[in-house]
């Protein structure tokens, strides 16, 4: 499960890191067009091609067989 997601300096995301806590298992994202949600789908799926974000798992590391 991601315990927290940072994301800066990609797509509509200024240089100042923009923080998501507070997550749970479930989680729903909403707002305008153009406005990132895709964005945060693509970091967590690929989180590497992304190297000013930054996804933390909770115990440390990625459960095995998730992603989008």
């Amino acid at each position: 499960m991601i315990d927290s997601i940072s994301i800066s300096n990609v797509a509509t995301y200024s240089a100042t890191p923009e923080r998501l806590d507070g997550l749970s298992q479930f989680n729903f994202f909403f707002g305008s067009n153009g406005t990132g949600k895709t964005t945060i789908s693509r970091i967590i799926a690929d989180e590497v091609k992304y190297s000013t974000c930054l996804v933390t798992w909770k115990g440390g590391g990625e459960v095995a067989g998730v992603g989008l």
